[in-house]
């Protein structure tokens, strides 16, 4: 019997200890404030991996698609759906998550504005007390979807 409780706590050390010395993104640097969709950025910190499959990075709900990474240095392209806050880095084995210091600016570089490509907005009437908005990407499709409650059903 104190043979299974001292294996047991031997086991807890080590799964304690290896989350202890988790590799924790670090994001030290990001060479650009502001960008276009499917401008490359640049990350520099540490705790990322050689692997970008290990790798997740984040622009808001967008997900960045990964073009090459280190231990020191990610390179991503901008997604379309970025909105303004920090950037994320996530090292999915350790399980852990890095943000930048500074938000990241989705521009426009379009020659025109074309009002036409945007689609007519929704109007909710005020007394319909929507509150708690989430703009997140609850299908994966690495889009941003719009949400919010209210006091009604009506909606």
């Amino acid at each position: 019997m104190k043979i299974k409780h001292f294996t047991s706590a031997i086991i807890s050390i080590l799964a304690s200890s290896y989350v202890l010395n988790a590799q924790v993104p670090d994001i030290v640097k990001v060479d650009k404030t502001s960008g276009t969709f499917g401008e490359y950025i640049t990350i520099s910190g540490s705790g990322f991996s050689t692997t970008k499959a290990n790798l997740s990075v984040h622009f808001g709900a967008s997900k960045g698609t990964i073009i090459n990474s280190t231990e020191y240095s990610i390179e991503v392209l901008a997604p379309a759906g970025a909105i303004y806050s920090p950037i994320s880095v996530t090292n999915l084995v350790s399980k852990t998550t890095g943000y930048s210091k500074n938000n990241f600016n989705l521009a426009f570089k379009g020659k025109t504005f074309e009002e036409s490509r945007i689609k007519q907005s929704l109007k909710i009437p005020e007394d319909k007390e929507l509150f708690d908005l989430c703009n997140c990407d609850f299908n994966g499709d690495g889009l941003n979807d719009v949400v919010a409650t209210n006091n009604t059903d009506d909606v």
